[in-house]
């Protein structure tokens, strides 16, 4: 876990213990970028850096944030008939998503190859939560890439 999110989970555990923040669950925010595309969208493509892994194990997908702070938000606001999500990092990195709307899960670990991930679809209208993780919490940097190509 990079020491930023680390600062922030730590800040606000105290400022619970202590009363200063109200206890209602917050919606969730990413670490890093979001992104509200639509086909056609501009520029392209899209491109968003981090830092990878985190504190919480998923099976198959190594380390990612926890499930209240995705490392990217990605709101589709018209149907893709075909979207890319790709990831490059000099580290092993995954690719952890869940369509907020159905519920479904993907990890995609190496792709074409690789040790980088790579998923392309169709993509329905939703909320989506995208986490880049790693297998031995190393916290690689990334560039997540979106595209329509």
């Amino acid at each position: 876990m990079n020491a930023l999110k680390t600062s922030a989970t730590m800040l606000a555990g105290c400022l619970l213990s202590v009363g200063l923040v109200a206890t209602v669950a917050p919606q969730a925010r990413a670490d890093y970028e979001t992104f509200t595309i639509e086909p056609g969208f501009l520029p392209a493509p899209l491109i968003g850096t981090g830092i990878s892994g985190g504190g919480d194990h998923v099976e198959g997908c190594g380390y990612v944030a926890g499930v209240d702070s995705p490392d990217h938000i990605l709101y589709i606001d018209a149907h893709f008939d075909y979207l890319r999500l790709y990831v490059d990092s000099p580290g092993d990195v995954t690719l952890y998503m869940e369509n907020l709307d159905t519920g479904e899960i993907i990890c995609v670990d190496d792709s074409n190859g690789t040790l980088l991930p790579d998923f392309s679809s169709e993509w329905p209208v939703g909320t989506y939560y995208i986490w880049i993780g790693d297998f031995d919490q190393a916290g690689y940097p990334y560039e997540l890439y979106i595209t329509e190509f």
